[in-house]
Order: structure tokens, then sequence, then C-alpha cells
């Protein structure tokens, strides 16, 4: 069985992860304790990606003999696909994870998967992870992935020094073999904000479209569409016969707790198990607090998706 290491050196021993703390600065004032846990920087050959920090708890001394908290609530790793910079492990280099210690010192840690698939799930919170086992030497931990390396990662590690407490850590990994097997299928896509209904049922929705009274038919609940009436109207014009005699479309509905929420489909992955669709949500700082509805039309290759073919679509 293929298997990937992650070699985790909070010593820093890598290039990658090299650096010269304060206190080894000729002259350097000491310099003031840090007030969360340390920046987290995932490394493989020259690929590197940083670690997203989300819920932590800290404690810190200040000049006067006294102690400053902070108790800091972060989201679930499973909602945060959107905040994730999926990194493709160099061939043959291990996965290094590299802490910014300075004067910290790293205690200990857990470390956790999720398949991909299970993002933006919260019925997964808890339940269908992998809790990795590994082997820690002073400050150096190995952890042996399964073969399946694709997913989304927790690191929860705890630090002392005069700073100390612990913190949860995500990241992604999209291993080799997400793309074996397969091809990468040519689309053009187009979103199209609806008006927010409760009957949208589960989601997302699915459905495959190969002819103009096919896609009339999927849009009749439709009539009651905000600004993009228009814009609805133009596609339909624009999907006709010589349109279907080519492609196909894959239609997909998707609701959200704010209408700034927006999507972008950004591939469309044919293996032979059937056809993955990845969205990417991009979700401003500040969101609008009404509920919205979204179509995303993705235009394919005539008989990209069969009949039989599962189609699973990713919301990141």
């Amino acid at each position: 069985m293929k298997r990937i290491s992650i070699l985790l050196l909070a010593l820093l021993l890598t290039a990658g992860c090299l650096s010269k703390t304060p206190s080894q600065s000729e002259g350097a004032d000491k310099p003031a304790p840090q007030d969360k846990p340390p920046a987290l920087t995932v490394v493989s050959g020259e690929n590197q990606t940083q670690a997203t920090l989300s819920t932590y708890s800290w404690s810190w001394p200040n000049p006067d003999g006294t102690s400053t908290g902070v108790e800091a609530d972060g989201l679930h790793p499973l909602d945060m696909m959107d905040r994730l910079t999926p990194l493709l492990p160099e061939e043959g280099q291990p996965l290094t994870l590299c802490f910014e210690l300075g004067a910290l010192t790293l205690d200990r840690l857990t470390i956790r998967r999720w398949d991909l698939s299970s993002a933006g799930d919260p019925a997964q919170y808890d339940s269908g992870f992998t809790l990795l086992p590994f082997t820690q030497s002073g400050n150096a931990v190995t952890v042996e992935l399964p073969e399946e390396s694709s997913g989304i990662f927790e690191v929860h590690a705890y630090f002392t020094g005069e700073s100390r407490g612990d913190g949860y850590y995500a990241f992604c990994l999209q291993g080799p073999e997400a793309s074996a097997e397969g091809e990468e299928i040519p689309f053009e896509s187009q979103p199209v904000r609806i008006v927010w209904r409760e009957n949208l049922g589960e989601q997302p929705q699915t459905q495959i479209l190969r002819t103009p009274a096919e896609l009339t038919e999927a849009l009749g609940e439709e009539e009651a569409y905000e600004s993009s009436s228009d814009l609805l109207d133009e596609l339909k014009a624009s999907y006709t016969e010589p349109f279907f005699s080519a492609r196909e479309l894959l239609l997909l509905r998707l609701e959200e707790g704010s209408g700034s929420i927006s999507h972008q489909v950004t591939s469309v992955f044919r293996a032979p198990n059937g056809v993955t669709v990845t969205v990417q949500r991009h979700v401003p700082e500040i969101c609008t607090a009404d509920m919205a509805a979204w179509l995303l039309f993705v235009s394919l290759p005539q008989g990209t998706v069969s009949a039989s073919d599962a189609v699973t679509v990713v919301v990141q």
C-alpha cells in the first residue's frame, strides 16, 4: 500500500522552515510575548501552503506580573474550505508541518482527517473522520496517512513557554490519487441568483439537461426571480437546438444564508465512477442578512454525463 509520511518538525529542521528568532540576534531586545498560537506552514518540496488558525485558548504574561488570556472561537474545518488552499504534495517528498515556534515549545498534538466529500456537512463534524496515529520524539512527530491521502486536516496543538495554550489549525491536502484515472472536462458556467423559497429541498441539487424542452421545464418554478429574469431569458434564448446538438447542460441549485455569498465553478473532473464538479464559495467579510438561492448553468461537451454516472458536487 502506498503511504505518504507527514514529518512534523517543530524544531525547524528543513530549509523551508529555517528562521532566526529575535533572541538569536545580537543586541536584540527581549521579544514581546506571543498573543496567539504560532503560524503553521505546510511544505512539500517546493510547494507550500499556510494552515489556517481557527479556535484557540491562549495566555501570556504582562510586565506588571499579571497575565492576559484570550478564548477565540473559530469555524469547524469542514466549514473552512473557502479559506483553504489545497496542497499537492511533490512525489517522493515528505510533507512537513513547520511551526514558527520562537521561544515556545510544542508540548503535544493530535491530527484528524476527513474526506473531501465531508466539506460543508455538519453531520460529519464528529463522525466520519480519521484520528491519525503518530509517534512523537521531542518536538518531532511522524504520521502515516492512509492510501487515500486527499482530505481536510485538523491539527490540535498545545504549546508551553512564557506564552502558552492550544490552537486548532486546518489545511487541505489534494493527493495525487485525486487526479488519477480521469480527465479534466472543459466547461463554461454562468451563475444566476433566484428568489429563495422553502421548498428548495436538499442542496446542492443536480440536473442534466439535453433539450430546450427539458430546460424550459426545469425553469418552470423560477417564475419570480429578482433582477435575473433578463439574464435567464438570454440564457434560454442561447440554449437552443443548435447548442444541444453538441453540448449538454448541468444545472446546479444552491442556497445560502446570505445573498452576499457567490459561487464559481472551478473544475469538472470525469472519472470512471462519475463526474465531480468543484464549486468555490466566495464569502465576503460582511454579509447581508437575507436568504438566497442560485442556479449554476454548466455547459459541457455532449455525452459527458451518462445516465448511470454519479454527479458529486464539492463546495469549497
